[in-house]
Formats: structure tokens, C-alpha cells, sequence
């Protein structure tokens, strides 16, 4: 009991005994290598900042770069004309985007000199800078020949393309239209420069029924021969009632369909005719005016289609379009 008493004593002894602190010394090395630890510390947060600044700025100017790029090479590929072309600038045409009708000019330009921006000029505007700050630049490019694209085609409103309805001192005529008795109208319109092709909308000609009829009359359209007669193949045909012919002379309107890609060189004939029996329609003419209509004649069959009647004309009104190609 003595022994342990004795040694708890000891021990609280030791326990009362101080402990040695840090010296002045060492408190200053201390403080000495933490201000180094912290001026290191805000020097890397500085240079950590200034760095993401940086990359900032390089990603901004990368993206305003591509941008320029981008919409200077959309426009260049929609140029249809270069009036300069260099390693540092280049001036070009596009289409009208303004509705006036004129081709936009539009200039990008560099100064070549690092860090100078590339500009674009549009039309007669101030130049505008696009891209700051670039370094280097080379619009030197090769360059091919391609065809220009086909001209725009135009087709005109329906019109009178040609006509004869009556010549100063002519005499009116009328054709009986009967089996192996039939006329007929050859016209070549004059149509305008650049024409491709010309379309027959319809034709209106001059005739009336007898009292009595029960047939049809056939309203053919060819393409002429050489010797200005209707060709062997009809390029349309309508069967009408004779019937539904006025019983006094009288415009009849025949309307076509398919008539629409015709040759500006080749004439054409119009031709009525029946293959029933008896007087089927009457037809009226005109003989003998001054002047007669030119590039048409009317004419005749008995046993085959009659020449060049240039004193007759067959009154007759052509309406349809013509398709160009504008100058």
C-alpha cells in the first residue's frame, strides 16, 4: 500500500513539473516561412488568374476569327464577279439582296500588318471591322473557270401572237366544210429576240352552221411543211359539234391544252375538216384586201391541200404565250 501511494505521489510530482515553450527564434522562422508560404501562395492565384484570363481572351478571338471566316467564305461562294483579288483584300459582287435590282459589292481588307483588324465594306458604307487583332492572313487562293449558271427563263401573259380579222377592201368570203371539202390556215407568229419555244393557248375563227346538220367538224393543228401545207402528224386535235356552231358568222373560240413547246422556226397549220357527209360548217375568208396579214395564208383542200394563197387569209385570232431568255 505504501509503494503505490508513494509512486502516485511521483507521478503528480511530474505532472506539476512545466513544459518548455517555442523560443523568439523559432517563433520567427516560423513567421519568416509562413509570409514566404503566403506570398507564394497569392502569386500562384495571380498567375493562375491572369492565365485563365488569357485562355479567355485567345477562345474570344478564336471564335470571332472563325465567325469572320466563316461568313467572309459563305459570301465569296455566292460572288458572281471579282473586280480585285490580293493576298491581303479581295472586292466581289452578289446577287441583289435589296430588291433594287443591282448587284451588292461587298470588300474584305487586311492592312497586313500584325494585329491590325480584317474589315468588310458593303457597297458604299464605312469599312467595319469583323475581326480584331490578326496576325497573318493569305487570300491568295487558285482559281478555275466553271460555266455561268443558264439564264432564267421567262414566259410572257397570254396574247394575240397573230391575227387577221379584216383588211381595207377585202372581200368576206365563206368555205363550205364537207367530206373531201375542207380549209384551212397556215401563220407564223413573229415573235420577239431570245424566244425558246411558244405555246397555243387557243384559237378563235370566224364560221356558222347551216339550218340543218348532224355531224362534227375536226379543228387540227400541225406543224407546217416546207412548202407552208399542213404536215402528217397532228400535234392537236378537238372534235366539235356541228351543232354547237352560231347560225349567223360569228368568232368560235377552240381552246388547246397541249400545245406548248413549239419551235420558234417552224410554222404551223390549222385546218377544219369532217368526215361526215354534207355541209357541215361554213368557213369565212377574206380575199383581195391591202395589205393582207403577213406570215399567213388560208387555204384549200380537193384532193390535196392547196399552195400559198398570199391574196386570202382564213380571219382567225392566235393567242398564247412565248418563253425567252431576258437580255
Amino acid at each position: 500500500m505504501r509503494s503505490a501511494n508513494r509512486r502516485s505521489k511521483i507521478e503528480n510530482q511530474k505532472s506539476k513539473i512545466p513544459r518548455p515553450g517555442f523560443t523568439l527564434i523559432e517563433t520567427l522562422i516560423s513567421l519568416a516561412i509562413m509570409t514566404v508560404l503566403a506570398t507564394a501562395l497569392g502569386s500562384t492565384i495571380v498567375l493562375a488568374s491572369r492565365a485563365l484570363d488569357q485562355d479567355a481572351n485567345s477562345a474570344s478571338s478564336a471564335v470571332a476569327g472563325r465567325r469572320a471566316a466563316d461568313r467572309m467564305l459563305a459570301e465569296l461562294n455566292a460572288a458572281i464577279g471579282f473586280t480585285e483579288r490580293t493576298a491581303s483584300s479581295v472586292t466581289f459582287t452578289v446577287p441583289d439582296r435589296d430588291g433594287d435590282g443591282l448587284a451588292e459589292t461587298i470588300r474584305y481588307a487586311w492592312s497586313g500588318s500584325a494585329g491590325d483588324p480584317l474589315t468588310r465594306q458593303y457597297n458604299n458604307g464605312l469599312p467595319d471591322p469583323v475581326a480584331e487583332g490578326v496576325q497573318r492572313l493569305d487570300l491568295a487562293y487558285l482559281l478555275r473557270t466553271v460555266d455561268p449558271p443558264p439564264p432564267k427563263e421567262v414566259e410572257s401573259a397570254e396574247m394575240v401572237l397573230i391575227r387577221h380579222e379584216d383588211a381595207p377592201g377585202g372581200v368576206f368570203k365563206e368555205k363550205q366544210i364537207m367530206q373531201d371539202r375542207y380549209g384551212g390556215a397556215y401563220f407564223k407568229p413573229l415573235l420577239p429576240a431570245g424566244a425558246l419555244r411558244w405555246k397555243i393557248t387557243k384559237i378563235e375563227f370566224v364560221a356558222r352552221k347551216p339550218l340543218i346538220v348532224s355531224g362534227s367538224i375536226n379543228l387540227q393543228v400541225s406543224y407546217a411543211t416546207a412548202s407552208l401545207k399542213p404536215g402528217s402528224s397532228n400535234l392537236a386535235s378537238v372534235s366539235m359539234a356541228s351543232s354547237a356552231l352560231p347560225l349567223i358568222s360569228n368568232w368560235v373560240p377552240v381552246s388547246f391544252s397541249s400545245l406548248d413547246a413549239l419551235d420558234p422556226a417552224k410554222g404551223v397549220c390549222f385546218t377544219v375538216t369532217t368526215a361526215a357527209s354534207g355541209t357541215q360548217a361554213m368557213v369565212m375568208y377574206e380575199e383581195n384586201g391591202a395589205p393582207m396579214t403577213p406570215n399567213t395564208h388560208w387555204m384549200t383542200w380537193a384532193d390535196g391541200w392547196s399552195g400559198p394563197q398570199d391574196i386570202s387569209d382564213m380571219r382567225i385570232r392566235v393567242y398564247g404565250t412565248v418563253t425567252t431568255t431576258p437580255p
